[in-house]
């Protein structure tokens, strides 16, 4: 005899699931520590090299690319699968993550490690919002996500994007990147 009793979004049968099971929910959480470590300890290696041969590790912000005017255009495309090597950088969390997406700190471990449960148990991942300049996508919502998915060697990553068409003005010399980025110019008569 099958009982289904639900209790608001929630039913019974997928509670007692979970209970019965907690191996495995344990051997997951082991899973996501072990990933959350690797990537603390890969992320402290690339920037103590960096450091050494005075290389930028800083995650590239959108505001260095706003300082000199509004875009000219913003469009919201919608849903797409986004390359994970072509996000660059960040609207506003660029002191949280370095050019990697390794978390700079062990303060929001939890929400990582939460995340990264749900990536393994193959659970819905809410799509991140990126901004696109040019090639370049920037994240506005979604930097955990984006850094766990890296961890575990995802090529893509569904995103809601917003493109930005900047203006040669706001792509000044002293914007330039440190490795080769994708930008798009509109020239201005």
């Amino acid at each position: 005899m099958n009982l289904n009793y639900n209790f608001g979004n929630n039913s019974f049968d997928q509670h007692e699931r979970e209970w019965s099971e907690p191996s495995r929910s344990i051997a997951i959480r082991k899973q996501s520590y072990a990933h959350f470590n690797r990537i603390m300890l890969r992320g402290f290696v690339r920037r103590l090299f960096a450091s050494l041969f005075r290389k930028s590790h800083e995650l590239f912000s959108l505001s260095i690319f706003l300082q000199n005017g509004m875009p000219l255009n913003v469009m919201e495309i919608g849903l797409r699968a986004v390359p994970l090597q072509l996000v660059v950088g960040s609207e506003n969390r660029c002191k949280d993550f370095d050019n990697q997406f390794f978390p700079l700190s062990e303060r929001s471990h939890q929400r990582w490690l939460r995340i990264s449960d749900m990536f393994i148990k193959g659970e819905t991942i809410p799509a991140v919002e990126l901004i696109r300049v040019g090639q370049s996508y920037f994240v506005r919502d979604g930097h955990h996500r984006i850094s766990v998915a890296r961890a575990l060697g995802k090529k893509f990553i569904d995103a809601k994007v917003t493109v930005f068409q900047l203006s040669e003005k706001a792509l000044r010399p002293s914007n330039s990147f440190a490795h080769p980025v994708q930008l798009q110019t509109f020239k201005t008569q």
